[in-house]
């Protein structure tokens, strides 16, 4: 069995396993299988199929559990990214330029130069003058 999933968990920082189960809380109304498992390898270090068939109430079959191992790994990787973009200026910067696109796209220019204006802000406060040429 892949065990990916374990190295990445154990490899999260604090503020990474903190920023990821409030972006679960924030994004799901239940608790969903993939977050059991997530919490299962907290606790024991493995994966264990009995006792994840076990845990989970049999509600998930064995067939379905690589499925929620992909959704674990799927969820941990976005909240990683928005991580990096909530603490990172560069990230951000490519967020602006990703939102002026769209809004240039969809013709709302004006609101385009605004968060043109901020990604130049950004950029010029932090030096980062590449990332305008994009």
């Amino acid at each position: 069995m892949d065990n990916t999933i374990n190295k990445l968990v154990f490899k999260l920082t604090k503020s990474e396993k903190n920023y990821f189960i409030k972006f679960i809380k924030n994004k799901e109304i239940s608790e969903p299988f993939y977050f059991q498992l997530y919490n299962d390898i907290l606790k024991k270090g493995v994966i264990s199929v009995d006792d994840l068939s076990n845990d989970i109430n049999k509600k998930v079959n064995l067939k379905k559990i690589s499925s929620v191992k992909e959704q674990l790994l799927e969820k941990i990787l976005i909240s990683l990214t928005n991580n990096r973009f909530e603490n990172s200026q560069i990230w951000r910067i490519y967020k602006d330029i990703n939102f002026i696109q769209i809004l240039i796209e969809k013709e709302l220019y004006s609101k385009a130069q605004k968060y043109l204006i901020n990604a130049k802000k950004i950029a010029y406060h932090y030096e980062e003058f590449e990332l305008l040429l994009q």
